[in-house]
């Protein structure tokens, strides 16, 4: 795995042990979480787009900033035969206003956002695969007082064009 994928703040541990114990759930079938920069495209690939409250701090002046906006992309399949499950998914960030850098930040989870956005997407592979009855997503985020509006030419999601296609 690229060291530029990880989870960062050092939760990528939280990432796996909260996606391990949530998805225990499915005990006949083994699921893999993994994260990619690459969409997932074709035959059996579903997706599901999640937001949270996320900080970032840039890497090049230390500036920190907060943001409502914290996009996930999840992409999943599941094949039937080999009961093998694949969960990979991207963090999209944001790049710091203080021009020192053209570079998109990484983002850093709070843990509950981290356990929420696994929930949802546990739901809806559920819904998909495993004849679960359908719910409204988690949309309660941390809270925060954003200073400023949110500043798309900054915003890896909203430059990909998916930013306002995340719910909540």
């Amino acid at each position: 795995m690229m060291a530029d994928l990880e989870p960062h703040l050092n939760l990528k541990t939280f990432w796996y042990d909260t996606f391990n114990a949530t998805f225990n759930v499915f005990d006949r079938d083994e699921w893999h979480l993994e994260p990619t920069n690459t969409e997932m495209t074709g035959s059996g690939w579903y997706t599901y787009q999640d937001k949270a409250k996320v900080k970032f701090v840039c890497s090049d002046c230390g500036r920190s900033w907060t943001s409502m906006k914290g996009v996930v992309i999840f992409w999943f399949q599941l094949n039937k035969e080999t009961h093998k499950g694949n969960l990979r998914f991207k963090l999209f960030g944001q790049k710091c206003n203080s021009n020192c850098t053209d570079t998109f930040q990484k983002p850093r989870w709070y843990r509950e956002e981290i356990e929420k956005v696994l929930s949802n997407i546990l739901q809806k592979i559920g819904e998909k695969f495993y004849s679960f009855k359908p719910k409204e997503s988690d949309t309660k985020t941390r809270q925060g007082r954003p200073r400023k509006p949110h500043n798309t030419s900054m915003c890896e999601a909203c430059q990909m064009g998916v930013c306002n296609k995340s719910r909540g």
